[in-house]
């Protein structure tokens, strides 16, 4: 049995809530549609509004999706989140399939992002495990070619499964790097005032 958490983080205060907590003995992308799916109805219930992002909704100041790199997880969510999508306000067609949903809304964690590379450690030099650490800092389409030929040049193949795995799951490398990311660059670096609102709305992030 896992726990599958859901907490608010909301800027102006600092201060994060734990506001669901479920305990899961399934994992499948339907599955997470469903928890997320429960979870709005509830909180439709309760408050009479959806758990909106910014991206998809407007009058709103929920702004990023923090998740580990459950693909599963983040699948189920974003289909579910499309679901309140308003296409006239947000440009973004209902049917776009979750792995393009997740670049406009959603960041990995660094920390599980960067986990695997710290075991590459013993298999290239320093230089090049630096390298490897830093690649959440790539900054254009660019930098991200010439680290994709970085690591298979390296010609580890411990190392180019882990990359190609993020290339194959199209939605990971937006969710990881800021310059590939649908998220605004504000918004990104630091959930500050909601970005194009016309008051000081206090931003917020949601994690998973």
């Amino acid at each position: 049995m896992n726990e599958w958490e859901v907490t608010l983080f909301f800027k102006a205060v600092q201060h994060a809530t734990s506001v669901a907590r479920a305990y899961i003995n399934r994992g499948s992308t339907d599955f997470f549609e469903a928890v997320f799916d429960e979870l709005q109805r509830i909180k439709l219930m309760v408050t009479g509004k959806p758990i909106a992002l910014q991206a998809f909704v407007p009058g709103v100041n929920l702004l990023v999706m923090n998740a580990d790199m459950d693909g599963a997880a983040a699948m189920g969510v974003c289909r579910s989140v499309i679901k309140h999508n308003v296409p006239d306000y947000s440009k973004i067609p209902n049917d776009t399939p979750p792995e393009k949903i997740a670049p406009w809304f959603m960041k990995i964690c660094w920390r599980h992002g960067k986990e695997p590379v710290h075991g590459f450690r013993a298999l290239v030099s320093t230089e090049d495990h630096a390298i490897l650490m830093d690649f959440v800092y790539i900054n254009s389409e660019e930098g991200l070619a010439k680290f994709s030929a970085f690591v298979k040049g390296l010609g580890v193949r411990k190392i180019i499964d882990w990359w190609t795995h993020k290339e194959i799951n199209t939605w990971i490398i937006p969710c990881l790097v800021k310059s590939q990311s649908l998220i605004p660059a504000a918004i990104w670096d630091g959930f500050g005032v909601a970005v194009g609102s016309s008051t000081a709305r206090p931003a917020a992030a949601i994690n998973v």
